[in-house]
Order: C-alpha cells, then sequence, then structure tokens
C-alpha cells in the first residue's frame, strides 16, 4: 500500500504513519520486494522513520543473499534520498552487487553510482565494477543515467577517464 501511494504521490500522512507503524511488527517477515518497496515509498514521499529504516536495513542485511539487482540499487537509492548513511547496509549492498553487477540495468547501475555519490561511500572495487559494466552497456544508457554516473563520479571526484570517454561519446549525438 504504501508503494501504491508514493507511486501515485498521496500523502494521507495518517495511513502512512499506521503503516510504519505496522510494518515495525511485521518486518521480520516480509519478502525482499516488501522491505525495498517499504524503503522506497517512505524514501519517495520524503517521510523519515528512523525506526523503521533501521528495522529494514537490519531485516535487508540477514536476507541480503536474496537481493537481486533492483532491489540493491532501489534500497541504496531510498537510503540516499534521505540521507541515511547506513554504512552496514551500503557494505551488504555493495558486497551483493559485486558478483551480479553483470545482471544490472543502466538505471540499476546509475542509482547505485549516485547512491554511493550522496551518501560519500567511496567503494573502489564497486565503483570499479560499475564503471566496467556501466561502458559495457553505454549504448543502452539514458541522458539521465549518463548525467547520475557522471555526476556520481565527479562528487567522488574518481578520475575515471575511460568512463567519462564513454559517457561524453554516448552523450554527444543527443546533445541537442
Amino acid at each position: 500500500m504504501a508503494w501504491a501511494f508514493a507511486t501515485l504521490i498521496v500523502t494521507d500522512w495518517p495511513l502512512l504513519y499506521a503503516i510504519a507503524a505496522e510494518s515495525l511488527k511485521k518486518i521480520p517477515v516480509f519478502n525482499v520486494q516488501g522491505l525495498t518497496n517499504t524503503a522506497w515509498a517512505f524514501s519517495t514521499l520524503g517521510l523519515f522513520d528512523a525506526t523503521l529504516m533501521s528495522s529494514i536495513s537490519a531485516a535487508a542485511i540477514a536476507r541480503i543473499h536474496e537481493f537481486i539487482p533492483i532491489s540493491i540499487s532501489s534500497t541504496a537509492w531510498a537510503y540516499a534520498n534521505m540521507a541515511v548513511r547506513d554504512e552496514p547496509l551500503m557494505h551488504a549492498l555493495a558486497s551483493r552487487a559485486m558478483p551480479i553487477i553483470s545482471d544490472f540495468d543502466t538505471q540499476d547501475l546509475a542509482n547505485m553510482s549516485w547512491s554511493c555519490a550522496v551518501l560519500a561511500c567511496e567503494d573502489v572495487p564497486l565503483l570499479d565494477a560499475i564503471s566496467s559494466q556501466a561502458m559495457r552497456n553505454m549504448s543502452e544508457f539514458t541522458a539521465q543515467d549518463l548525467s547520475n554516473t557522471a555526476w556520481a563520479y565527479a562528487c567522488l571526484l574518481l578520475t575515471d577517464l575511460p568512463l567519462m570517454d564513454a559517457i561524453a561519446a554516448a552523450a554527444l549525438p543527443s546533445m541537442s
């Protein structure tokens, strides 16, 4: 329900507070999608509940082996969007992402790099893996993906010239 309200940008605060309270009781039985969607929904609506986010983090870390690319990048995005620097969670997400980075689509890659930059998470092995995978799929990046990725590496002061060259080459034809 929180996901639906966030998708429609409907801020029924009494309902959302009730969902947060009830979610705290049920987080241990949430599946990965439930954890991710709840974090994403509350972040999207700008409703920060420290206890809820801490509970989601603990449950996500415990089930990290079940996370797929979209759940990894969406969870990272949700915490970054709320400026919640949860180092154990980001470490778990990065560790899970590394062996499956080739399964990430361009938005997942851009969201992960953006999240790292916002949270000042300088996980160089992860960012190197994102760069390598991004260069394989550069033709599929949207203008927003290109922009977010370039911005992230610049904010982190990571001089990845091959990545920047690939972003420039992909962006140039669509400049108009």
